[in-house]
C-alpha cells in the first residue's frame, strides 16, 4: 500500500466541546497516516469577541503573528497535527456580488497561503486532501498550485 498524508480541512475546531465526525476520522487515519487537520479559520469580527472565546483566546499568538500556529494532538494511541490558519473577513452577511467574490478568493488565498507553507515545513507531497463539510472555502487543492 502506497504511505500517503491526509490533509483535512474541517468545519469544526479540534477542541471545541462537542465531539464531530470530522475530528473521529482523523483520529482514526492518523493510526497509520500523518494528518493535518486544518481549524475552520477564525475572521476579523471574532476578534471583537476574543475576550468571551477561550478557543480564540488560545490562539491568539497563532492568529495575529503566526506563532504556535501548529498543535500536536495526542489522541492516546496516536497524534495528528491541527494547523490554526492566520484570520480571515467575514462575508457570510455580504450580498452575492463582486464585493462577496473578492473577498471570498481572499480568504481562500490566505487560508491556501497557510496550508502551502504546511506542507512545505513538513515535506507533504504524497497526500489525500478533503475538504469535510465546508466548500466554500478551498474546496480543491490543485497540486499546480503547491509549487
Amino acid at each position: 500500500m502506497e504511505k500517503y498524508d491526509v490533509v483535512l480541512l474541517a468545519f469544526n475546531r479540534w477542541d471545541q466541546q462537542s465531539s464531530s465526525a470530522t475530528l473521529s476520522l482523523a483520529k482514526e487515519w492518523s493510526k497509520s497516516h500523518r494528518v493535518f487537520y486544518i481549524d475552520k479559520p477564525y475572521s476579523i469580527k471574532d476578534l471583537f469577541y476574543f475576550s468571551k472565546n477561550k478557543g480564540l483566546t488560545k490562539r491568539i499568538k497563532a492568529l495575529l503573528f503566526g506563532k504556535g500556529k501548529y498543535t500536536t494532538v495526542e489522541t492516546g494511541f496516536s497524534k495528528f497535527i491541527v494547523l490554526t490558519p492566520g484570520l480571515n473577513f467575514p462575508i457570510n452577511f455580504l450580498p452575492p456580488g463582486i464585493v462577496y467574490n473578492l473577498l471570498r478568493k481572499l480568504n481562500e488565498y490566505l487560508l491556501w497561503r497557510s496550508v502551502k507553507q504546511m506542507m512545505k515545513e513538513f515535506s507533504i507531497e504524497n497526500y489525500i486532501y478533503i475538504n469535510h463539510f465546508f466548500p466554500i472555502l478551498l474546496p480543491v487543492i490543485q497540486s499546480h498550485r503547491y509549487k
